[in-house]
């Protein structure tokens, strides 16, 4: 998942706040174990003591909506945590109600609405693409409708 953010420079505050949005994301339906995993890696690439920091998210509000797109004010990086929000969100198969109604408020409160049909295009490319390996067809093709 970090693989999206070489060359994107974040402010530490940044970083934090990605990392923070991303946990109440995860929050939404439960957090799952594949979205924990995710967040670890992610948190342990872009914060210091990011483990350490991780065990404090439970103990902290969620940031709601209009400050995390305060403290994520540059469209790339906007484009960037929503794109990384969608695959998150993904993580235990599939976008729960919950998760998408909080990415469609964080994209309204970024000024990114009409961004998200492309964005959302983007991640379900990405995900059918990670699949091109698998010799069973038929469940390639459930997937791929799962996703539209």
């Amino acid at each position: 998942m970090t693989e999206q953010f070489k060359d994107m420079n974040l402010e530490p505050m940044q970083a934090y706040f990605f990392a923070r949005a991303l946990y109440a994301l995860a929050r939404m339906d439960g957090i799952h174990e594949h979205e924990m995993a995710l967040l670890g890696s992610f948190i342990s690439d872009v914060l210091p003591n990011g483990a350490a920091q991780l065990q404090q998210f439970p103990k902290t509000p969620d940031p709601d909506p209009q400050t995390i797109a305060m403290m994520l004010d540059n469209p790339d990086v906007r484009h960037v945590f929503l794109r990384t929000a969608m695959l998150l969100a993904y993580a235990d198969g599939h976008i729960s109600d919950l998760e998408q109604q909080w990415i469609d408020t964080v994209a309204a409160a970024m000024e990114m609405t009409a961004a998200m049909a492309g964005i959302k295009e983007e991640i379900q490319e990405y995900l059918i693409g990670q699949l091109t390996d698998i010799s069973n067809t038929d469940a390639l093709v459930e997937v791929a409708r799962e996703l539209k």
